[in-house]
C-alpha cells in the first residue's frame, strides 16, 4: 500500500511517498523527499501506525554539500567527479528553461545571454575570494575574475640594481715620435758705451763716466793694462738692449703614448625575463555546484 502526501511550505510544493507493505502495517518509519523544478522540498517523517494513520514531523535543516543542500552551493570533493545533483564549477553554459531555480539565483553573473542561457562559475585553477572590499584591499565584485598565476616584471617593477661594465682602451702602449720643427730667431743685442764731456777727477769712483783728460801739458794716463790685478770698479755709461724672439733647431724625441680612446660595454642583468610566480601553494580538488536541491530562502 502507498500513502501519498502533498504539503505546502512558503508557497512551494513538495511530495513524499512512503511505501508500506502489508506485513509492515503495525509500525513503519521512513524518510524521503523529492524536489520539484528546483523548489523547496520538505524532508518529512511519516509514521504509519496500525490503522495506517500518518503523522508529519517538523522539517529538517539543509545539510552542507549533500543532497539536501541549498541550490547554488559550491562544494569541494576529493573525488574525480561531482556527485548526482551537482555539476562541475567549470563555467559551463546551461539552458534557462531546464534550470529555472538555479538561474533565478545566478542570473548572468557568470555568463550567458540571460534569456535562454546562463553560466556557471568557473573555479578551474582559481581560488575563491569573498566579494566586497576588505580594509586596505581592492574591491572585488561578485563574479569578478582577476589575477594570474605568474607575471613578467618590466623595468619599472625592478628595484635599484647594478650592471657589470667593461672599459676597453685604445691607442696606448706604443712609442710615439714627437718632432718640433726648427724656428729661426731674430734676437739682437744693442750695446752702447758713453762718456761725459766734462773734466774728470783724479780718483776713479763707482759708476763714474769716462771724461776729459784734464788740462795741462801732458796727456792723461787713463788706460790700465789688462794684466792689472787692481780692483775693478763698474763704470757708468754702458747699456745693453736685447730685442727680437729666439729661434731653435729641429727637435725630435720619443715618448710612450697613453690611451687616446676606448669603448664601454654594459652587460645585461643576470637572470633574464623569467616569469615570477604569484600563485600561492594549493591542492587541486573537484569544485562542484549544486543544481538540484533546496531553494535558499532570503533572510
Amino acid at each position: 500500500m502507498y500513502i501519498p502526501l502533498a504539503l505546502t511550505e512558503a508557497g512551494h510544493i513538495a511530495r513524499c511517498y512512503g511505501g508500506i507493505r502489508g506485513e509492515d502495517m503495525r509500525f513503519s518509519t521512513l524518510t524521503t523527499h523529492r524536489s520539484l523544478a528546483g523548489l523547496n522540498a520538505l524532508a518529512i517523517t511519516v509514521s504509519v501506525l496500525g490503522a495506517g494513520a500518518a503523522v508529519v514531523a517538523s522539517p529538517r535543516q539543509a545539510m552542507a554539500c549533500g543532497p539536501e543542500s541549498y541550490i547554488g552551493s559550491v562544494c569541494t570533493f576529493a573525488s574525480s567527479y561531482c556527485p548526482r545533483d551537482f555539476l562541475p564549477a567549470n563555467g559551463a553554459i546551461l539552458a534557462v528553461n531546464t534550470n529555472t531555480a538555479l538561474f533565478a539565483l545566478l542570473g548572468t553573473t557568470y555568463g550567458g545571454n540571460g534569456s535562454t542561457t546562463f553560466g556557471l562559475p568557473n573555479l578551474q585553477s582559481r581560488s575563491v575570494v569573498g566579494s566586497g572590499q576588505g580594509p586596505g584591499l581592492d574591491p572585488v565584485a561578485l563574479g569578478q575574475v582577476f589575477g594570474q598565476s605568474a607575471v613578467t616584471l618590466v623595468p619599472q617593477n625592478l628595484p635599484p640594481h647594478t650592471h657589470p661594465a667593461t672599459f676597453t682602451g685604445t691607442g696606448g702602449g706604443a712609442s710615439q715620435t714627437v718632432t718640433i720643427p726648427a724656428k729661426t730667431g731674430d734676437l739682437a743685442v744693442n750695446a752702447s758705451f758713453a762718456g761725459k764731456m766734462a773734466n774728470g777727477a783724479g780718483t776713479i769712483t763707482s759708476g763714474a763716466f769716462l771724461g776729459n783728460g784734464g788740462s795741462g801739458g801732458g796727456g792723461a794716463n787713463i788706460y790700465v793694462p789688462s794684466t792689472s790685478t787692481a780692483d775693478a770698479v763698474p763704470l757708468g755709461g754702458v747699456s745693453t738692449n736685447l730685442t727680437g724672439t729666439p729661434g731653435h733647431p729641429e727637435i725630435t724625441f720619443s715618448v710612450n703614448s697613453g690611451i687616446t680612446g676606448g669603448t664601454v660595454a654594459v652587460g645585461p642583468n643576470t637572470g633574464g625575463p623569467v616569469p615570477l610566480v604569484t600563485q600561492s601553494p594549493g591542492l587541486g580538488l573537484t569544485q562542484c555546484i549544486l543544481v538540484n536541491g533546496l531553494f535558499p530562502p532570503r533572510p
